[in-house]
């Protein structure tokens, strides 16, 4: 290998690196920018095969040439904004990389070899650079775009209660077709344990009873405040192996849904009270009917 080819390699690759990073992450750079950290990059390999030092082979000094890279082509103001770049930097190499790595193995070319800290491959055709890049970043941007799906259905939404507030993440769901049977009103359907902190302790403990008896518990109903009472929705619903469920449902003063541009003002729905986990890892604690996001 001829250090030259080495350089040249090395600033394409970085260079669409860099690239897709700015996209994905989409923040503005310009080309002689991106350059600059591409050739930066590609000078500490050329260091690398021309000084056999073990320093070059530190993690910390590895990343701090990562850091300076990310600085030199985006400059972030905040370092909020430069953890976010580093880390679409890393997530872009480490794809790009492994692609490679894969297509290099699999083509059954072996002629490789380590040298200095540095993986050097013999002979990599240039069609195996093509299909990399291709297939990389088909990788990339079908992965953020899944992502961005998954996000967009997940949104933020307040509920208010009297003069009390909770926040919490819905899954915009359209298998979720429930509706309070006399007024029609659409129903979300949330965990018992985000919306107790915005009820009254005797409305919680009636719930819990309700939740641990598994039917009404009409004699215990009495100690709640008569204006709470007035909140209460019976809610019949169908389910698998189940055909005449109930779920007691609230009716809460009004609910925001936050949009990134704007809020949503909704006055007419209904609270359906789930007691177990709607979602494993947390990302959403209720289910939105589709009918709410309807202007």
């Amino acid at each position: 290998m001829y250090i030259d080819v080495i350089l040249l390699e090395n600033i394409v690759f970085n260079y669409l690196i860099l690239y897709i990073t700015a996209v994905l992450a989409k923040y503005k750079s310009t080309s002689v920018r991106i350059f600059l950290g591409s050739l930066t990059g590609s000078l500490y390999v050329i260091l690398m095969f021309i000084y056999r030092n073990a320093i070059f082979q530190t993690i910390p000094l590895k990343f701090m040439l990562s850091a300076l890279i990310v600085v030199i082509v985006f400059y972030p103001p905040r370092l909020k904004d430069f953890i976010r770049l580093l880390s679409f930097f890393y997530l872009v190499s480490i794809i790009f990389g492994g692609v490679a790595f894969a297509l290099y193995y699999l083509s059954g070319n072996y002629d490789s070899y380590y040298f200095n800290g540095v993986f050097v491959f013999n002979d990599f055709p240039v069609i195996l650079i093509v299909i990399t890049i291709l297939i990389g970043c088909y990788l990339i941007f079908y992965c953020i775009e899944y992502v961005r799906k998954i996000r967009k259905n997940i949104i933020q939404m307040e509920i208010l209660i009297n003069s009390n507030s909770v926040t919490t993440n819905a899954l915009v769901d359209t298998g979720n077709t429930l509706y309070e049977p006399i007024s029609h009103t659409p129903v979300i359907i949330i965990e018992f344990e985000t919306l107790k902190e915005i009820l009254p302790e005797s409305v919680n403990e009636y719930l819990l009873r309700l939740n641990q008896n598994s039917f009404f518990d009409f004699d215990s109903i009495n100690n709640i405040d008569p204006e709470w009472l007035k909140r209460f929705r019976l809610l019949p619903f169908k389910d698998i192996g189940r055909e005449n469920g109930m779920l007691l449902g609230i009716k809460p003063d009004r609910l925001k849904i936050l949009g990134e541009n704007d809020t949503k003002v909704i006055q007419n729905v209904i609270l359906g009270i789930y007691f177990n986990k709607l979602s494993v890892n947390n990302e959403y604690c209720a289910l939105l009917h589709t009918d709410l996001l309807m202007d």
